[in-house]
């Protein structure tokens, strides 16, 4: 004789038929697992489809490039090699063209502006403190003499007045940005500005 294994479906059909219909003679334990592995099964599948599509999302959004668009983020590099199906002359003025049409790029550098303003104090500790040593600081003779000619208040003023002339004058220049490249190599009208980390 073969014995046959009644499966879990059938388990539960036999227990609604000797009930009242209703799942009512299953313990409390039954249903509250039940709830529990509902519950958690949903929190899993929520969390899998949050995630999922959401790193999906960002990253082709981040990455949803056209022909001639300015590349703005960090530079890309691939992680492996991969062939390039041109002559080496196509190659080399493709490049050439696309480095004639790409604007210039310019990191700002806020080390040159600091290094500047310390250069400034310094000077003019330098001139006020030690007058006699005016000529190590890489001023002109004429300047020099100048400087000397003047009453000790006189020379004060002076100095004072020439260190806020080239904190000024410096601080609205480097409002508006300096560059280390001739007018006359810029190819475009505008330039990018890159600022750290971008």
């Amino acid at each position: 004789m073969s014995v046959i294994k009644e499966t879990l479906f059938q388990k539960l059909l036999n227990q609604k038929k000797v009930g009242t219909g209703e799942y009512s003679e299953l313990s409390t334990s039954n249903k509250n697992m039940k709830l529990i592995i509902l519950i958690l099964g949903y929190l899993i599948i929520s969390f899998f489809f949050v995630f999922h599509f959401d790193n999906k999302n960002s990253e082709s959004n981040r990455y949803r490039l056209q022909q001639g668009m300015i590349w703005e983020d960090l530079p890309l590099v691939a992680d492996f090699s991969y062939p390039i199906y041109k002559s080496n002359d196509e190659y080399i003025s493709e490049r050439n063209l696309a480095s004639e049409t790409a604007l210039s790029v310019f990191i700002v550098d806020n080390n040159l502006k600091n290094a500047t303003l310390k250069y400034i104090n310094s000077l003019y500790d330098n001139l006020k403190n030690f007058p006699d040593r005016i000529t190590d600081l890489g001023i002109s003779e004429k300047l020099v003499k100048q400087i000397n000619d003047l009453n000790k208040q006189q020379r004060e003023n002076a100095i004072l007045s020439l260190r806020n002339f080239l904190l000024t004058y410096f601080e609205e220049s480097y409002k508006n940005g300096f560059v280390n490249v001739s007018l006359d190599k810029l190819t475009h009208s505008e330039i990018i500005v890159q600022s750290a980390p971008n």
